[in-house]
C-alpha cells in the first residue's frame, strides 16, 4: 500500500484517514460516503483527449463523484473513459452507486502522480477552505492489457485529509 499522509490529524480531529480504493472508486471507511455527481457521455477537452489517446473533442464518459465525511465534501474525484466502454461497462453511465469492479474491470497496469496546489475558487467552496489553502491532486491513468488507456482520473482532496491508494499486485501471467 502507498500511504500519502499530508499531514497527521490534529488532536481531536474526525477527519481520519480516507481509504479510496481503485477498485471501489469510493471511500472504505466508516463515516465516510461516496456519492456520484454526474455519469454521462460529454466531448473531451484537449488535455483529458491527450491523457486518454483520442482524439480532440471525441466523446468520452465522465463520472464525478464526491467523498462526504461529517457532513463534508473532503475529496472530488473525476474519472473519465472512452466513450466505447459504455457499452461493455453502462454502470459507467449510473447516478446510483460508485462505478465499482465493473463487469470484472480489472487494468494491466497503471500510473499515477501527485501534486499540490492552491484550490480553485469551486473547490474552496466546495471544501469549505481559505483560497489559499492547498489541496493534493493525485492523477490516475490504468491501462489494459494492449496498453489502452480506460481511464483517465484526477482526485482532489483537502490538505488535512489523509488519502491512501491501496492497489493489489498480480503476478505477471506465465509465458505461452
Amino acid at each position: 500500500m502507498i500511504l500519502g499522509n499530508l499531514r497527521p490529524d490534529p488532536p481531536g480531529s474526525s477527519s481520519g484517514p480516507i481509504l479510496i480504493t481503485l477498485a471501489a472508486r469510493g471511500p472504505a471507511r466508516p463515516g465516510a460516503e461516496s456519492q456520484v455527481l454526474e455519469a454521462g457521455i460529454t466531448q473531451a477537452p484537449p488535455a483529458i483527449a491527450a491523457q486518454l489517446g483520442t482524439g480532440p473533442l471525441d466523446q468520452v464518459i465522465r463520472r464525478r463523484q464526491a467523498t462526504i465525511k461529517d457532513g463534508g465534501t473532503v475529496a472530488l474525484l473525476t474519472s473519465w473513459h472512452p466513450a466505447a466502454l459504455a457499452e461493455t461497462w453502462p454502470g459507467l453511465l449510473e447516478m446510483g452507486q460508485p462505478a465499482g469492479d465493473l463487469c470484472g474491470f480489472r487494468p494491466a497496469w497503471g500510473e499515477d502522480w501527485l501534486s499540490a496546489r492552491p484550490p480553485t475558487s469551486a473547490e474552496a467552496r466546495e471544501f469549505g477552505i481559505k483560497r489559499g489553502s492547498a489541496v493534493l491532486v493525485a492523477h490516475s491513468r490504468r491501462l489494459g492489457a494492449g496498453d489502452e488507456v480506460i481511464e483517465y482520473a484526477e482526485l482532489i482532496a483537502r490538505a488535512d485529509t489523509r488519502v491512501e491508494y491501496r492497489y493489489e499486485y498480480l503476478p505477471s501471467p506465465p509465458p505461452s
